[in-house]
């Protein structure tokens, strides 16, 4: 079992230690247990910092997220860009999502498919599939998560291109890019 910080309890085949914090080739495992449907998901983990308020973490699509709540009824999905630019700019869009929560938008940003703490590795990815699934999954956990009334979508590199797509496929479900 794993609540999405640390892992709570074992399967048949796991050697993992419950209750063992995750580091993060460690986090990468257990998301790969969860990937294979060995673990089962509880409660998400939440992370305060003085510096940034709360940071609730997040599984959806095999991947990682990690949640900035705030009071507003319009939530940001950061769509990440891939690979080294996802690297490169993560620390830049979690500064962004932290201002942007302390202005009182929720706000929502995950891992691309294999990138970052994503169960799926980048060379196992055929098409942008996984990639639209993702985002469209991260839409509908930020509204099912803070009930949000209008989703703005906030893109870089890939993730630009993908916001792009998903607003044009879904016009009523996105207020904005």
């Amino acid at each position: 079992y794993f609540d999405g910080h640390r892992v709570l309890g074992l399967t048949e085949d796991s050697k993992t230690v419950p209750g063992r914090k995750l580091g993060v080739g460690t986090a990468t495992a257990a998301l790969q247990l969860l990937a294979e449907a060995r673990v089962t998901v509880l409660a998400p983990a939440f992370i305060e910092r003085e510096d940034i308020g709360v940071v609730k973490q997040l599984c959806l699509a095999q991947t990682f997220a990690q949640l900035h709540p705030a009071e507003g009824d319009v939530g940001i999905v950061i769509c990440e860009p891939w690979g080294y630019e996802a690297l490169c700019a993560r620390r830049s869009l979690r500064i962004l999502a932290d201002r942007l929560a302390s202005l009182g938008y929720p706000v929502l940003r995950y891992d691309q498919p294999g990138s970052g703490d994503a169960a799926t590795q980048a060379a196992d990815i055929g098409s942008l599939e996984p990639f639209r699934a993702t985002l469209a999954e991260a839409c509908d956990t930020l509204r099912e998560a803070t009930g949000v009334r209008a989703v703005v979508l906030v893109g870089l590199g890939l993730g630009a291109a993908l916001a792009a797509g998903h607003a044009e496929a879904h016009p009523d479900g996105i207020a904005g890019l």
